[in-house]
């Protein structure tokens, strides 16, 4: 199911990509990065590629997995929450 992106396609947005370097820097698969977010493997694989982008509380929530301030302000920018709003989602 792994369908990903893989090195520089100009066709996939900087949140695709962002979503699929978090769930590498994280080791883990569709699934297991799904089962963190309380989503399906078919959603993850769907925001890597470009098809659909997460709603506003996946992003909080991968931001928080991140451990990385950039990664961290990039999705919740990238969501439309401020770190006001951050803190109520989770």
């Amino acid at each position: 199911m792994d369908n990903a992106i893989k090195g520089d396609n100009m066709g996939v947005s900087r949140l695709s990509k962002a979503v699929y370097e978090l769930r590498q820097k994280l080791n883990l698969s569709q699934t297991e990065l799904g089962a963190k977010l309380g989503v399906s493997a078919m959603a993850i694989s769907r925001w890597e590629t470009g098809r659909n982008d997460p709603p506003a509380d996946a992003m909080a929530k991968m931001a928080k997995l991140s451990g990385d301030p950039k990664t961290f302000w990039f999705f919740l920018g990238q969501a439309g929450l401020t770190k006001r709003d951050f803190t109520g989602r989770l």
